[in-house]
């Protein structure tokens, strides 16, 4: 085992080109939009948010996509991927990370879905970061909207990795507080406080996608080790009784599904028939 630095914009292409998998013991995505707020704020504060566990395996194991953009209510048998899922065939799975990593491709590459089915993007407030926003204890609060294109002093995140891919931050956050002033009442002193945040948070979400100092990875090496899917199960199990805990019943479906393998498929006959038992142990 070895800890790693790997850079969110690779982790990223790696999720968009189904290089990056979930093994099927994995449960759903779950964070609410809070979650996902605290997460974008304590990164860009440079807080640390635990390491990342990777397996890498030939074994026969099925492997689900990250989803482009965030449903809640996906049906997750849709998600599997049948050629990845066959022995011999190399493929790294995300062991500890899925809610992490399924946010940053949310919020740097795709979306999440209203009710609606519509697909809302991350917006910050560019100008945030100096003091607390009122009522919170956030420096900044991201905004999901079904805009793609950003009013200031907002800014889409997803520019990163589509019309500014291609800039430094110095330019980005010029071309920002140059279009800023145009629309904003300042005095001197506010603008140059401004033009400080602006160039400061631009090149922390630039850095954040680009550098490999932020984000640490342990990669458990089936391929070249002896990393089986029994000891991986006990390892998920483990990990996964510690952070953000999974309850009784989600440890135990991740043991079901060990054996069961069209399990995922059958989820509310499952669901039903668990839910019937106990009652009637009960009753």
């Amino acid at each position: 085992m070895s800890y790693k630095p790997r850079s969110l914009f690779r982790m990223l292409e790696d999720i968009g080109r189904h290089e990056l998998l979930l093994p099927h013991i994995q449960r759903p995505f779950v964070w609410d939009d809070e979650q996902m707020i605290r997460l974008f704020d304590s990164l860009m504060r440079n807080y640390p948010i635990q390491t990342l566990l990777f397996w890498r395996t030939k074994e026969a194991i099925k492997a689900r996509h990250f989803m482009q953009a965030i449903d809640r209510d996906a049906d997750l048998s849709a998600l599997y991927d049948a050629g990845k899922s066959v022995a011999e065939v190399e493929k790294t799975f995300v062991l500890d990370g899925q809610q992490r990593l399924q946010t940053l491709y949310a919020l740097f590459r795709g979306a999440i879905l209203d009710p609606q089915g519509r697909a809302l993007e991350a917006h910050v407030d560019i100008t945030q970061g100096g003091d607390v926003i009122d009522g919170t204890d956030l420096l900044y609060r991201l905004e999901f909207s079904h805009e793609s294109v950003a009013v200031l002093p907002r800014y889409r995140i997803r520019n990163l990795m589509e019309c500014d891919a291609q800039k430094d931050a110095a330019s980005i956050a010029y071309d920002l507080n140059d279009a800023l002033a145009g629309i904003l009442n300042e005095d001197a002193e506010a603008r140059r406080k401004r033009e400080r945040q602006v160039h400061t948070n631009i090149s922390q979400l630039r850095a954040l996608l680009r550098e490999e100092q932020h984000f640490w990875v342990e990669e458990l090496d089936g391929v070249a080790n002896k990393y089986e899917y029994r000891k991986i199960l006990d390892i998920f199990v483990r990990v996964n009784s510690g952070s953000t805990k999974l309850t009784a019943s989600d440890l135990m479906f991740a043991a079901l599904k060990e054996g069961w393998e069209d399990i995922e498929e059958n989820t509310e006959q499952t669901v039903d028939m668990l839910t019937f038992a106990a009652r009637a142990a009960i009753g």
